[in-house]
Protein backbone atom coordinates (compact mmCIF):
# COMPACT_ATOMS: atom_id res chain seq x y z
CA UNK A 1 0.00 0.00 0.00
CA UNK A 2 1.37 3.22 -1.23
CA UNK A 3 1.87 6.25 1.70
CA UNK A 4 -1.52 8.36 0.08
CA UNK A 5 -3.70 5.32 0.33
CA UNK A 6 -2.54 4.69 3.90
CA UNK A 7 -2.78 8.32 5.27
CA UNK A 8 -6.14 8.46 3.55
CA UNK A 9 -7.25 5.06 5.68
CA UNK A 10 -5.68 6.30 8.19
CA UNK A 11 -7.46 10.36 7.99
CA UNK A 12 -11.07 8.71 7.85
CA UNK A 13 -10.38 5.90 10.51
CA UNK A 14 -13.22 6.52 12.44
CA UNK A 15 -15.65 6.77 9.94
CA UNK A 16 -14.46 3.80 8.91
CA UNK A 17 -14.74 1.47 11.61
CA UNK A 18 -18.60 2.41 12.00
CA UNK A 19 -19.40 1.59 8.54
CA UNK A 20 -17.68 -2.01 8.80
CA UNK A 21 -20.30 -4.20 10.13
CA UNK A 22 -18.56 -6.97 12.93
CA UNK A 23 -19.97 -9.61 11.44
CA UNK A 24 -19.32 -9.13 8.06
CA UNK A 25 -15.76 -8.94 8.10
CA UNK A 26 -15.67 -12.10 10.87
CA UNK A 27 -17.67 -13.65 7.74
CA UNK A 28 -14.56 -13.07 5.95
CA UNK A 29 -11.93 -14.19 7.94
CA UNK A 30 -13.78 -17.52 8.50
CA UNK A 31 -14.06 -18.25 5.29
CA UNK A 32 -10.61 -17.44 4.93
CA UNK A 33 -9.54 -19.35 7.40
CA UNK A 34 -8.12 -16.74 9.39
CA UNK A 35 -10.83 -17.14 12.27
CA UNK A 36 -12.72 -20.42 13.88
CA UNK A 37 -16.02 -20.36 14.69
CA UNK A 38 -15.08 -20.92 18.41
CA UNK A 39 -13.14 -17.78 17.67
CA UNK A 40 -15.95 -16.34 16.53
CA UNK A 41 -18.02 -17.36 19.25
CA UNK A 42 -15.35 -15.77 21.69
CA UNK A 43 -15.71 -12.60 19.80
CA UNK A 44 -19.37 -12.40 20.13
CA UNK A 45 -19.83 -13.26 23.84
CA UNK A 46 -17.48 -10.22 25.06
Amino acid sequence: MDAKARNCLLQHREALEKDIKTSYIMDHMISNGVLSVIEEEKVKSQ
